[in-house]
């Protein structure tokens, strides 16, 4: 008998990622971060060290309940404070996507998770 190597390659299934829009719906980042499949996306589009960033301000950051724009739910955790600023940006559609964006000084650092240029306003200070 030979031994097998499985080798498990996990992703964010589309029902998985628009169950996630669907639930973030109205509910604030700081609600939503607490999620782990919210995470575990994250986390996929996102270098470790960008996301433990990111991952502060969404989860103990000032926020107000996510949104949907043109089927796509989004919101932002921002450092109180400071909040024109810093920011960590979340947005999910109903096919499965899922982005993200951290701003620091006012200025976007990254996208995460290859927005369309639909999608980048919406994870973008000053412009939604």
């Amino acid at each position: 008998m030979k031994a097998a190597a499985i080798i498990l390659i996990a992703t964010t299934t589309p029902a998985v990622a628009a169950d996630l829009a669907v639930r973030a719906r109205g509910h604030e980042v700081y609600e939503v971060v607490k999620d782990t499949a919210v995470l575990d996306a994250v986390r996929k589009i996102m270098p470790a060290k960008d996301y433990k960033v990111w991952l502060k301000w969404a989860k103990n950051g000032v926020s107000a309940p996510m949104e949907e724009r043109n089927g796509v739910v989004f919101g932002f955790g921002c450092q109180p404070g400071n909040c024109s600023t810093v920011h960590g940006r979340l947005a999910f559609d109903h096919e499965g996507h899922v982005w993200a964006s951290l701003t620091e000084d006012g200025e976007i650092t990254r996208y995460y998770g290859d927005p369309p240029g639909a999608v980048k306003p919406l994870l973008t200070v000053g412009t939604n």
